[in-house]
């Protein structure tokens, strides 16, 4: 049996921190989209774009869409 714990966690918390990675997802996708596109960089920031669109669906933010890969 797993054990349940609750954690509080301030609403203006998680703003700021959907706020940081929407940033660093954006400008990933300005200064890397070369990469992004394939390969162990589009993992990673698939993994980046995850973790904020499950933060984000609970405070009501827009979702980000994964960037599909385009390599073999």
């Amino acid at each position: 049996m797993v054990e349940r714990n609750k954690i509080l966690v301030d609403v203006d918390l998680l703003h700021e921190l959907v706020d940081a990675q929407f940033a660093l997802i954006e400008n990933y996708k300005q200064h890397f989209k070369s990469h992004l596109d394939c390969g162990r960089w589009n993992d990673e920031i698939n993994d980046l774009i995850t973790t904020y669109n499950a933060v984000a669906k609970l405070i009501d933010r827009p979702l980000i869409e994964k960037i599909a890969k385009t390599c073999g």
